[in-house]
């Protein structure tokens, strides 16, 4: 997890634009999980959102933008890594959280 984050946060610092900022949570429908979300900089384009149970702690799946492309992983026996194309629906939504959120619940669906 914070390998990924130190990932995206290198890409950006390496583009030059570099801002830390710590995690907020982001609304979820489910009440027993939390989403939360932490911009790594590029002017707000580049950012991790990471959905976990809120009791166990157990890391259900992230989003990842690098400021340019879309990155999905879902931890499991057989772990799901994808690339999902640009960041720029999610990044211009009129909600960004919302955007956020509706994909992710198309992404894990609920168990």
């Amino acid at each position: 997890m914070k390998t990924e984050l130190a990932g995206a946060v290198l890409a950006c610092a390496a583009g030059g634009v570099f801002a830390s900022h710590e995690p907020y949570e982001l609304d979820w429908p489910v009440k027993q999980q939390a989403l939360t979300y932490q911009s790594c900089g590029c002017a707000d384009d580049c950012w991790v959102a990471e959905l976990s149970d809120r009791q166990s702690r157990i890391f259900r799946g992230r989003l990842r933008c690098d400021c340019s492309t879309l990155f999905f992983y879902k931890p499991s026996p057989n772990p799901q890594s994808r690339v999902l194309g640009s960041c720029a629906p999610v990044n211009a939504a009129q909600s960004k959280p919302a955007a956020i959120a509706e994909k992710l619940m198309q992404l894990l669906p609920a168990d």
